[in-house]
């Protein structure tokens, strides 16, 4: 099984989808309209300062990786699980992260600004300095997360299951049937 390198790369409409990694050390690299559908990298990651535009990265699978700088916009995200996940610095804007699920991850200084996480899980996550603007978190599961500093401005909850009540801060949100367990 090989490695999923890139590093100081402009990689447009290539297709990946379906092929699994071993590993993966993508650096500075630009990613447009990249099909990475249903990609697995095995063991770890490392994703460091990439962007990411109009990509399709549905069902990627990713465990123990660390993501740090990169920017999405316009990128297909939905059922990609994110098994142990660090984030850092992340930016996304325009992405659907629908049915995405999120296990024993964190997030810290990162920014999701217009991004659909509808059906969207979260289990055993942190979230620090994190925030959501204009964000639809429809039928969204939060279980044992925790927030710090993490704002929610302009966000629509509806039937969302468990939001905390500490570390949050919500501005201008609308909610409709919020569920606590």
């Amino acid at each position: 099984m090989s490695d999923f390198i890139y590093k100081n790369a402009f990689v447009e409409r290539k297709n990946f989808s379906g092929r699994a990694f071993e590993k993966a050390y993508v650096q500075f690299s630009s990613f447009q309209e990249a099909n990475m559908s249903y990609v697995r990298i095995q063991e770890s990651g490392v994703f460091t300062g990439n962007g990411w535009e109009d990509c399709n990265l549905f069902g990627l699978y990713l465990e123990k990786a660390v993501m740090e700088m990169d920017r999405f916009k316009r990128c297909s995200m939905g059922n990609i699980k994110y098994q142990g996940m660090i984030m850092e610095d992340v930016r996304s804007r325009g992405c659907a992260y629908q049915g995405s699920q999120w296990i024993a991850s964190r997030m810290s200084g990162c920014v999701f600004t217009a991004c659909n996480f509808r059906s969207a899980h979260f289990q055993r996550c942190v979230l620090e300095k994190t925030v959501f603007c204009g964000c639809i978190f429809d039928h969204t599961i939060l279980e044992e997360v925790k927030m710090n500093r993490t704002v929610f401005r302009n966000c629509r909850f509806r039937n969302m299951i468990n939001l905390p009540e500490k570390g949050v801060f919500l501005k201008n949100c609308i909610f409709e049937t919020q569920i606590n367990g």
